[in-house]
């Protein structure tokens, strides 16, 4: 039974392994030049994008840090559930992740990745004109 225990121990702490790999991953982003200079770039035209809903909105000011507590949260449920399940949890956590990491792409978030706003500081008219066309 002690082996059990410790098979059991192992497969949970490799699913809190996993949360703590994601959570970094996940908030590196927001951090990333790209993802700045995105922020900056929309917050001329009161926009911003919100990276959870894969969408533009209306820029305000608690909307990233609102954003970002409800993507921890999410880890941090997730991480506590794969940890109960130990080893089954794991590999839950590692496909449900990578499953909407490859095959959950967003066609407006590629193209708004693909597009010079995340490149270099823009006027505001530019901005505008590009954030139109990534729409359409």
């Amino acid at each position: 039974m002690p082996e059990l225990a410790a098979l059991i121990a192992i497969g949970a702490t490799m699913s809190v392994l996993t949360g703590i790999v994601i959570y970094i991953c996940e908030l590196r982003k927001y951090k990333s030049f790209e993802f700045v200079n995105l922020e900056k770039n929309l917050q001329q035209i009161d926009k911003r994008w919100n990276d959870l809903n894969k969408t533009f909105e209306v820029y305000a000011k608690d909307g990233k840090k609102i954003e970002v507590n409800k993507q921890i949260n999410t880890i941090l449920t997730i991480t506590f559930v794969a940890m109960l399940l130990s080893w089954l949890g794991f590999f839950f956590y590692l496909l449900i992740y990578l499953s909407i990491k490859k095959l959950g792409r967003n066609r407006l978030s590629d193209k708004v990745f693909d597009s010079v706003l995340v490149q270099k500081n823009l006027p505001a008219d530019q901005v505008q004109t590009i954030v139109d066309q990534i729409c359409q």
